[in-house]
């Protein structure tokens, strides 16, 4: 008889056994299949939605990118056929920005000049939104409906444009650009050869498509070994949303490997249940000659035969599911799925690699039962582990290194020492669990000796020590649900936490109004009348800290201390634009860093500064701030202003994001006096009550100021966020669901086998006087406490796992799961019972004569 048929035989005998496997894996494959089709449709819709907004171009390539770039030359023909020759670029379009880094030089400040040829990669572009139509010809332009609508101009309409260096031209409005298109308000699209024939030479610089967008670094680096002096733009945040798809990625492949874990150790434990009951089997397969390399073929062929049906059949149920879940229109993790994919590819790698930890998994069982004697095994001796003192000692010297490297880690703050540490203790944890679960066993019979009269519980516990190797792997498979569990609430929490205070640092404030102003326009904007905060400060909803802040007034530096921060140097004068705003002081000076601390102290030509701004552009207390205004030269103003004080970096005063200048301050009353500016440009409102947007919107709608302000919620971001983070979390849940599954049918398997070895033994203890119940007592008390036993010592590990995860993600201790622990500790019992209730009613009805004999 071959293997093949040898093997075919043992699954026909173990029908329920093989059946539970079946079941299992498949789960395993669906859960898999099913979310590489999900993650490749978000994938696929994720890119449609990338190009809509950025366009098929994946480089942008020139001597000057951003007004930050010193060079500024166009590109040559040279340029652009060494470019094109590039093996993994598709094509290549150009792109002419003739006043890109000179709009100081030239005054041009309000309006975006850009040009583009009739060449495919040019409606690709982010700059170019015009519809069906085409790039204009030869004095002829494209505008916004906003420029149009300022500036009272049609379709139709000659125009007399000025084109610095040379003189104004007249040229012809012959469409407009996309009006929901709102960075495009200031842009002028015109025909690149004449843009270039009125202006200066170019092109400005290349757009690259390419055959992938996995080539960008390969052709960065090969851009700059042939020109170092070209700058190339990756858009890196293209990057960001096809590398996480909305943080997705990293969440579903944590997944897919922990179902990959889940599933091979719930296969080993049931293979080890399986080559227990045959152990008399393969004993006379080795005394008939079979050797240990037959045993393990034996293995591998069993593994492959129910790997071919499982995965047919969980391949087949997460396709048509996940197909079926994505048939109806849905978004998530912020992408509209609006195409299916089913990528064979990566589905056939993480099954290839499903069906390799089988593999490996099912070989475990089989070479430890082929290196017992088969005298002994064929013998039934006893199957109870034995510690021996080398086996102890490695523990102990497991459980003291890792302990030291933990403490090093907390101690250091180093994150590879975390990873290592956790690595470290997850090692610790399985290598050693059958110490572990000894010594937890032993200490909870010392517990209940006190209870001795009651066989229940002093029959529980040893029992289970008794069946060592099959509670092991009952406690393994528990265990590793329970920390990828963990892992994955902890790491979410963190993610979640990190998100949040950066979204709050971002938006300081509940609520933000602003002027209504695009582009270079926001720096003529008027703003808005100061009676509008006065009317909302009144509402009962809003509350401290809120504050406003003028128009500022802006203007170039003419003494800078720190001369490396400048962005020009005009007549050896370093210069940066700074602007100076009017708001309430009060509350910032009552915590000033250094000099005046109120308003009463300042004289009428000092002004406040930041930390950051101090430290930025090297102002101290009492030094000269000489401002220049940034109108030409003919009609400029200069100032001078003097340092007073410097506060902290309140987030009211000091947030990056919506201050593209270093910022000073003053009294509303010094604005009116220096630059008779008293019109509001920003509102910053706290407010508790999450509807207050509503009285608001009411209050500028009253004093008709809705087409001049814009109001920002901090509560709707959060509310989006949240969304985000429970779609996550949902996706967990169902993950954890299908573990649960997972473990109860690996406790079912499990328990089912043990109770058949032990039918004698269940036979005498009910001869011997133990009533039905008292026995269905002790079979489900077993249960409890192996589960009990290993949640709480799985609890321990995921909770000093967590520790280390939540301080490498530089998180706080707040989010540890001390929560969800406590709950699975609670219901771990639970889980127990359930799996040992069907094989324990079974197991007790069987026949006790039947068994004695």
């Amino acid at each position: 008889m071959n293997l093949r048929t040898l093997a075919f035989r043992y699954l026909s005998r173990q029908r329920l056994k093989t059946m539970l496997i079946v079941i299992s894996i498949s789960l395993g494959a669906a859960l898999l299949s099913a979310s590489q089709v999900f993650l490749a449709s978000i994938e696929k819709s994720n890119e449609l939605s990338i190009q809509s907004v950025y366009g098929d171009v994946d480089l942008y390539v020139g001597y000057q990118l951003s007004i930050h770039d010193e060079l500024r030359k166009p590109l040559t023909e040279e340029d652009l056929k060494n470019l094109e020759s590039l093996t993994e670029v598709r094509q290549i379009g150009t792109i002419h920005y003739p006043y890109l880094g000179y709009e100081e030089e030239y005054e041009m400040w309000d309006d975006i000049y850009v040009g583009f040829n009739e060449e495919p990669l040019a409606y690709e572009s982010t700059m170019v939104d015009i519809g069906e139509q085409t790039i204009p010809a030869e004095r002829e332009v494209i505008v916004s409906r906003a420029y149009a609508s300022i500036h009272d101009v049609a379709i139709g309409d000659n125009i007399d444009l000025l084109f610095p260096p040379g003189e104004k031209e007249q040229v012809k409005i012959v469409g407009y650009s996309n009006e929901d298109r709102e960075d495009l308000s200031s842009v002028l699209l015109f025909q690149a050869e004449w843009l270039q024939s009125v202006t200066r030479k170019g092109p400005t610089m290349a757009m690259l498509q390419l055959d992938s967008h996995e080539s960008k670094q390969s052709v960065h680096d090969q851009i700059v070994q042939m020109n170092p002096l070209l700058n190339v733009d990756l858009l890196e945040e293209t990057n960001d949303l096809r590398e996480n798809v909305g943080g997705l990625l990293p969440i579903l492949t944590s997944i897919n490997i922990a179902v990959i874990i889940v599933s091979g150790l719930l296969y080993r434990s049931i293979m080890e249940v399986m080559i227990q009951e045959r152990n008399q089997q393969l004993a006379v397969l080795r005394l008939v000659g079979a050797s240990k390399r037959n045993l393990l073929f034996l293995a591998c062929i069993e593994t492959l035969f129910v790997s071919i049906v499982s995965l047919f059949i969980g391949l087949v149920i997460g396709i048509c599911t996940a197909l079926m879940i994505l048939s109806a229109p849905m978004t998530f993790a912020d992408v509209m799925i609006v195409t299916t994919e089913i990528p064979w590819l990566s589905i056939g790698f993480y099954l290839l690699l499903y069906v390799a930890s089988l593999f490996i998994f099912s070989v475990f069982p089989v070479y430890q039962a082929s290196n017992v004697s088969p005298i002994s095994t064929y013998q039934q001796s006893s199957s109870q582990l034995t510690l021996t003192r080398k086996r102890v000692r490695l523990f102990i010297v497991l459980l003291v290194c890792t302990l030291i490297l933990s403490i090093l880690s907390f101690v250091t703050t180093d994150v590879w020492l975390h990873v290592l540490s956790m690595f470290s203790i997850i090692t610790l944890y399985f290598v050693c669990i059958t110490h572990t679960l000894r010594f937890a066993l032993r200490f909870v019979h010392a517990i209940i000796q006190p209870l001795r009269h009651s066989s229940v519980w002093t029959l529980a516990p040893l029992q289970l020590l008794r069946h060592l190797q099959k509670t092991k792997a009952i406690a393994m498979l528990l265990s590793a649900c329970i920390i990828l569990t963990t892992l994955g609430f902890t790491t979410l929490e963190n993610l979640k936490q990190t998100s949040i205070d950066q979204l709050f640092s971002l938006n300081p404030a509940d609520f933000r109004v602003t002027s209504y102003a695009y582009g270079n326009y926001a720096l003529q904007n008027q703003g808005f009348s100061p009676e509008l905060y006065d009317e909302i400060t009144l509402q009962n909803d809003v509350s401290e800290p809120s504050n406003y802040f003028t128009t500022p007034f802006i203007g170039l530096t003419t003494n800078l201390p720190k001369t490396t921060w400048a962005t020009e140097d005009v007549d050896g004068t370093a210069q940066v634009l700074a602007q100076i705003k009017g708001t309430d002081l009060h509350p910032y000076l009552e915590e000033a860093r250094q000099g005046k601390t109120t308003i009463n102290e300042l004289d009428p030509f000092d002004v406040v500064i930041t930390e950051r701004t101090a430290d930025a552009l090297g102002y101290e207390i009492g030094d000269q701030i000489n401002l220049k205004s940034i109108e030409s030269d003919e009609e400029a103003f200069n100032y001078s202003f003097t340092v007073a004080s410097i506060v902290s970096n309140h987030p009211f005063l000091s947030n990056e994001q919506f201050e593209p200048f270093d910022s000073f301050f003053m009294t509303p009353k010094q604005m009116d006096d220096h630059f008779a500016i008293t019109q509001h440009s920003e509102l910053l409102l706290s407010s508790a009550n999450r509807q207050a947007e509503q009285q608001i919107h009411g209050t500028i709608e009253s004093l008709q100021l809705e087409n001049d302000v814009n109001v920002i919620n901090r509560y709707a971001a959060l509310e989006e966020f949240q969304e985000q983070y429970n779609e996550r979390l949902y996706v967990l849940a169902f993950t954890i669901g299908i573990m649960i599954v997972l473990t109860m049918a690996g406790l079912f398997t499990s328990s089912m086998s043990t109770f058949q070895a032990r039918l004698t033994e269940l036979s005498i203890l009910r001869s011997i006087g133990l009533f039905h119940k008292q026995l269905y007592r002790i079979l489900l008390l077993e249960g409890a406490l192996l589960t009990f036993i290993s949640a709480l010592m799985a609890s321990v590990c995921s909770l000093w796992l967590s520790m280390h995860l939540t301080f490498s993600l530089q998180g706080s201790l707040s989010v540890l799961p001390v929560t969800e622990l406590t709950i699975i500790i609670v219901l771990s019992p639970v889980l127990g019972i359930l799996g040992f209730l069907l094989p324990t009613r079974w197991a007790l009805r069987q026949n006790i004569l039947k068994h004695l004999t």
